[in-house]
C-alpha cells in the first residue's frame, strides 16, 4: 500500500496571503520534513534561530564576530528550553587549495583576474541597501551603513568589523563579494587549510563550513585538493568523507543530532 489512509490529512489554510484546502496527491519522501537550515543575524533572526533552526549558515569576517553570534543564538535556545548545542553553525569560507603555496596563490591571483569588481559592489550594494556607486572605487572609506529592516544586517556588521581593522577601497569590497564573500579565505596546502579550518571551528564554536562553489571549482584538481583537505580534517574529526544514512536528510540530521521546536510540532501532531 502506497499510503496509510490514517495518516493522510486534508490540509485547510486559510491566512493573509494565501489560502488552500484539499487532499496532497504526492506520499511523503522518505526524508519527510526538510532540515530546518536558517540564516539570519538580526536580533529577530537570532530568536527565530534559537526557537527553530537546526542548522544555520552564517558569514562573518572575524573568528570574534563568529564567537559572539554563536554565543548570541544558543542562548536564545536556552531561553526556548532547547540544548544549545542542538544547533549547529555552518561558516561560510572560500578555499584556495594547492599542492603548493605557490600554486595555491596562483589560484586566487587567477580567481582575481577575472571577477567582476562590478558585479560584485552590486551584490554588496543589494545586501546592505547602499548605492556603492557614489564612491570612489579607488579611494580608501570608512563604511556606516544602517541597520535598516531592507538590508541584510550580518552582512553590514561583519564589514563595519572589516573597515574598522584596515583601510577598504570600493575595489576591495567588489572583490571580495565578487569571489564569495566576506568569510575566511585560506589559502595554501591541505594542511595549512585543515589549520585555519580548525581555529574557526574551536575559537568560534563553528560546527562545520558552506564552501564558496565560486572559488574551489576555478581550477582543475580542485576534487583532488577537497579529498585532500578532508583528509587532513578526518583525524580531527572535522569532517567525515562516507555516508551512513539512507537519504541526504538523515544525513543531515544524524550530523546535527539536534531537534527544533519546529519539528517537535510536526511530530506531536502527525507522528514522526
Amino acid at each position: 500500500m502506497a499510503y496509510d489512509p490514517s495518516k493522510i490529512h486534508e490540509i485547510d489554510f486559510k491566512g493573509k496571503y494565501l489560502s488552500m484546502k484539499g487532499v496532497h496527491q504526492v506520499h511523503p519522501s522518505p526524508q519527510r520534513t526538510p532540515v530546518v537550515f536558517q540564516a539570519g543575524a538580526s536580533k529577530a533572526g537570532i530568536v527565530f534561530g534559537g526557537k527553530h533552526a537546526e542548522a544555520i549558515f552564517c558569514h562573518h569576517s572575524t573568528i570574534a564576530d563568529a564567537k559572539k553570534y554563536t554565543t548570541a543564538v544558543r542562548a536564545a535556545a536556552v531561553a526556548e528550553g532547547r540544548d544549545p548545542q542542538s544547533i549547529k553553525f555552518f561558516q561560510g569560507a572560500m578555499l584556495f587549495i594547492g599542492k603548493t603555496v605557490e600554486e595555491a596563490q596562483a589560484k586566487f591571483k587567477r580567481a582575481q583576474e577575472f571577477c567582476s569588481i562590478e558585479g560584485g559592489l552590486t551584490r554588496f550594494s543589494g545586501f546592505v541597501n547602499v548605492d556603492m556607486s557614489v564612491f570612489p572605487v579607488n579611494e580608501p572609506f570608512k563604511f556606516e551603513g544602517e541597520l535598516k529592516e531592507n538590508a541584510i544586517q550580518g552582512v553590514i556588521n561583519a564589514m563595519k568589523s572589516q573597515t574598522d581593522t584596515r583601510d577598504f577601497t570600493p575595489r576591495d569590497i567588489g572583490e571580495m563579494l565578487a569571489l564569495g564573500g566576506m568569510g575566511p579565505r585560506p589559502i595554501g596546502t591541505p594542511e595549512m587549510v585543515a589549520d585555519e579550518l580548525m581555529k574557526w571551528i574551536e575559537e568560534g564554536d563553528l560546527d562545520g563550513f558552506n564552501l564558496s562553489g565560486k572559488n574551489i571549482c576555478q581550477s582543475d584538481n580542485t576534487s583532488e585538493g577537497i579529498d585532500k583537505t578532508c583528509s587532513c580534517c578526518q583525524p580531527r574529526k572535522l569532517a567525515r568523507c562516507s555516508r551512513t544514512s539512507r537519504t541526504r536528510t538523515s544525513e543531515a540530521r544524524s550530523l546535527l543530532a539536534g531537534v527544533s521546536e519546529g519539528r517537535r510540532h510536526i511530530e506531536r501532531k502527525y507522528g514522526k
